[in-house]
C-alpha cells in the first residue's frame, strides 16, 4: 500500500500497477490474500479500523461490520484458517473473533497465556493449528486458539526477533526474522533450521505466495 493505493504485481515483483478496484480513502494496515478471498484491515480518517473483503470474482470490496471489541482495537491481527474463514485476534480482550463467508461472527476466548500479547504475525495452517509471533516470544495452538503454549526458538541471537510466519501445508513452514534470518520447518514446527540472507539491512515485512515465491 503506497499513498493509500494498493499496488499489485503479476511478474514476481519486477513491475507494479495500481489495483483498479481500490478507491477507498483508507490507510491499509494489513492485507491478506487467499485463492478465493482477499481481506484488508485499514484505518479510516478517525483512526478507527475497518475490515474489507473481496471474493476473487467480485468487482468491489465489501465492508464488514466489526463487533465493538474489534472496532475499539488498534492492535488486532487477522489470518485465514480453513474454508477461507477469517480469524481476528484482539489482544485487549485476549480473544479471537471468527467471521465466515456469510459475514457471521463467532467468538473464541483464549486462556491467559496471551493476555496483553501484541502480535507481529499470525498464521493458521488449518482450523486448529496456528502460530502467533510477538515481540516477546512465539506461541502455538492445537485447538483453534482456545489454549496456547509459548515456544522459544533458541537459534536466534539475543537482539533478533521473529517477524513473519507462514505455513504452506501441514508440515512445511517458514519464519522470517528482523535480522534477515530464515527459519524453516518440515515437521509442523517441532524443529527448525536457521540460515541468514546476505546483506546488512533489517527486514521490515515479508509475504509468501508459495514455497518458491516470496516478497
Amino acid at each position: 500500500e503506497v499513498d493509500k493505493q494498493i499496488l499489485k504485481s503479476d511478474d514476481g515483483g519486477n513491475s507494479w500497477q495500481k489495483a483498479d478496484n481500490w478507491n477507498h480513502d483508507l490507510t491499509v494496515q494489513q492485507l491478506l490474500v487467499s485463492p478465493e478471498r482477499a481481506a484488508i484491515i485499514a484505518l479510516n480518517s478517525d483512526q478507527k479500523p475497518e475490515l474489507l473483503t473481496r471474493k476473487v470474482d467480485a468487482e468491489e470490496w465489501e465492508t464488514i461490520a466489526l463487533p465493538a471489541e474489534i472496532s475499539a482495537s488498534a492492535k488486532m491481527q487477522i489470518a485465514y484458517h480453513s474454508e477461507n474463514h477469517l480469524k481476528v485476534y484482539v489482544p485487549e480482550v485476549s480473544a479471537f473473533y471468527v467471521v465466515d463467508n456469510d459475514n457471521n461472527w463467532g467468538f473464541v476466548k483464549t486462556d491467559d497465556v496471551l493476555k496483553d500479547v501484541i502480535s507481529n504475525s499470525m498464521k493458521f495452517r488449518d482450523r486448529n493449528n496456528g502460530w502467533l509471533l510477538s515481540v516477546d516470544g512465539d506461541y502455538f495452538t492445537y485447538d483453534g486458539g482456545l489454549s496456547w503454549s509459548r515456544r522459544d526458538i533458541s537459534l536466534l541471537s539475543e537482539d533478533d526477533r521473529l517477524l513473519k510466519v507462514h505455513f504452506f501445508n501441514q508440515y512445511d513452514g517458514i519464519i522470517v526474522t528482523k535480522d534477515r534470518g530464515i527459519l524453516k520447518t518440515s515437521d509442523g514446527g517441532i524443529s527448525w533450521q536457521l540460515r541468514y540472507l546476505k546483506g546488512s539491512e533489517s527486514i521490515l515485512e515479508a509475504d509468501f505466495i508459495d514455497e518458491d515465491k516470496s516478497v
